[in-house]
């Protein structure tokens, strides 16, 4: 026991301190919107990040803009050229976070490759909306799948722990069980 009790209480102490860092993730995300970025900064467990300053870089890491999140951690922002930014957040205690946006409309919030010509009808406009919007979707649901990847792994350890557990705790049952079933020699003092 000698040894291994400081290790027990350094391991307790590590986990203790580690716990919230890996509860407790920073993420920001952005998406093209229109003619404008639209995005929320929020932390893994659900607490929005509202007030914050997010820098607004281009590719080369120049500072373009700052806009600021609102108190639910939503900001917008209109570029106002095409190109692909990278929207940064530093919220302290080493907490950051950065999303890449490629931007492909113009300052007037016109894409050029969708909308050189003007749709003429209801049924040209319908079918570009339409192409919009799976494009949207597209970008999403990739987000999406590697979200869902990444938790699944997470699950995947924890059951695996959770099973290694109770088989520990049954082991232990058992051996207990087993160590108290067992016949007690009885000793006598033998005088001389």
């Amino acid at each position: 026991m000698g040894r291994a009790f400081p290790r027990l209480i350094f391991l307790s102490v590590a986990l203790a301190v580690s716990w919230p860092a890996v509860a407790h993730n920073l993420i920001l995300e952005a998406y093209p919107f229109g003619g404008e970025i639209a995005g929320e900064a929020f932390f893994s467990d659900g607490v929005l990040v509202g007030h914050a300053t997010i820098e607004v870089l281009d590719v080369d890491g120049t500072v373009l803009a700052e806009v600021v999140t609102d108190q639910g951690g939503g900001f917008s922002y209109v570029p106002d050229r095409p190109g692909t930014l990278v929207f940064r957040l530093d919220a302290g205690a080493g907490h950051v976070a950065q999303a890449n946006v490629e931007v492909t409309d113009g300052p007037d919030g016109a894409t050029k490759e969708n909308f050189e010509a003007a749709p003429s009808s209801g049924s040209e406009i319908s079918a570009t909306l339409d192409a919009l919007v799976a494009q949207e979707i597209a970008g999403l649901k990739s987000q999406i799948e590697a979200y869902q990847a990444r938790n699944d792994t997470l699950n995947l350890v924890a059951a695996f722990g959770i099973v290694a557990g109770v088989i520990g705790f049954g082991l232990f049952g058992l051996a207990y069980r087993t160590a108290n079933a067992a016949p007690r020699q009885r000793t006598r003092d033998i005088e001389p």
